[in-house]
């Protein structure tokens, strides 16, 4: 015969935890015993409540989760030029809604400086031929993720259906 017990726990703050103790394996102790086979031991452990530490929020404000520590780095769009059949408009909400991913380059690569990088949207809205046009930012390994950030973005396909060749100019600032 097997038993179980449960066991609610309520803390200070009101979180209940709930545990399902296994009492005693009856069935499977007497099956041991007559094959010649030591009882199952379970182990088991006391309901835990969280710490208190634990339940702390973190400080408001953009942190970075990279090395070092401190506010996260700024990082804005500049005037976006397109040649092609697609509005620059379309091009900027785009980069805008992946703006953390610029930014999260920014804190494994910290540098502070201006990058403008070019690339070709292509009929069906991939991004094709992606590269620096010109960097101030002195790290070749920012330079690299904000072009695998780009090459793997998805943009609306250009009205006419040609490729659009696309400038973006990023400004990197430390805070």
């Amino acid at each position: 015969m097997t038993r179980f017990t449960l066991v609610l726990s309520a803390s200070r703050r009101g979180v209940v935890g709930v545990a399902l103790l296994l009492a005693s394996l009856t069935l499977a102790q007497d099956a041991g015993r007559d094959a010649g086979v030591a009882p199952l031991a379970l182990p088991l452990s006391p309901v835990i409540d969280q710490p208190d530490d634990m339940k702390r929020q973190p400080p408001a404000g953009p942190f970075r989760l990279g090395r070092g520590a401190g506010p996260a780095p700024a990082v804005t769009l500049g005037a976006i030029t397109t040649r092609g059949p697609l509005a620059p408009e379309l091009v900027r909400r785009v980069l805008r809604a992946h703006l953390g991913l610029f930014t999260h380059c920014a804190t494994l690569h910290p540098a502070s400086g201006k990058l403008v990088v070019g690339f070709v949207i292509t009929p069906t809205g991939a991004v094709l031929d992606a590269k620096v046009l010109r960097s101030a930012l002195g790290t070749a390994a920012l330079d690299a993720c904000i072009i695998d950030v780009l090459r793997e973005r998805r943009f609306p396909t250009p009205t006419a259906g040609g490729p659009v060749n696309v400038e973006v100019p990023l400004e990197f600032s430390a805070r």
